[in-house]
């Protein structure tokens, strides 16, 4: 899918699509819609973002591959053609790097955004089986993208999302009746 900057004012969308699913033309509607960035390095740890720009300077930046996607919402056929990139590229670890105001709230204390939360676990429940998931996080002053972040020299932290089970509580068979003990 192509994305082009448009007027979001009328719309309060940030980009159009060049085709729709809405319309009688031809559409992409049911098809995977990313864009991998960095093709050129290696593929140990992949990043995921949202969008195509963003993915271009987070890859310059650190100097891996990133997806980035169309949609924080990731749509079924993205998800399932991220799987196989993820399959394909034998990757051991992927890294979710969806903008720092993902975790902003209202003033009542509900989260402003929680489609990008939704998205973000949606990834995280997809990837875990067949690598490591990390999200990257920083402080939203610092710049809302990983690539403002990068731009301004800014620093993130990676997060394991892996959440290990909880281990059960060990509870003692019960014992036969003890038996005489010898003097």
């Amino acid at each position: 899918a192509r994305q082009l900057p448009f007027d979001s004012r009328s719309s309060g969308a940030k980009y159009l699509l060049l085709s729709s699913s809405r319309s009688a033309d031809a559409s992409i509607s049911g098809l995977p819609k990313y864009h991998v960035a960095g093709r050129d390095y290696p593929c140990d740890r992949v990043y995921l973002t949202e969008g195509i720009m963003k993915a271009e300077i987070i890859a310059s930046r650190l100097r891996c591959r990133v997806v980035g996607i169309y949609s924080t919402a990731v749509d079924a056929p993205t998800l399932a053609e991220v799987i196989r990139l993820a399959q394909l590229w034998r990757s051991s670890k992927f890294v979710i790097a969806f903008d720092a105001d993902k975790h902003e709230l209202n003033d009542s204390g509900k989260i402003i955004r929680p489609g990008v939360l939704r998205g973000e676990q949606k990834l995280i429940d997809a990837l875990l089986p067949i690598a490591d998931v990390y999200s990257a996080e920083w402080d939203l002053s610092e710049g809302k993208g990983l690539d403002d972040l990068l731009t301004n020299g800014g620093n993130f932290r990676l997060v394991d999302r892996y959440e290990h089970p909880t281990p059960r509580p060990r509870v003692p068979r019960p014992c036969p009746e003890p038996g005489r003990v010898d003097d």
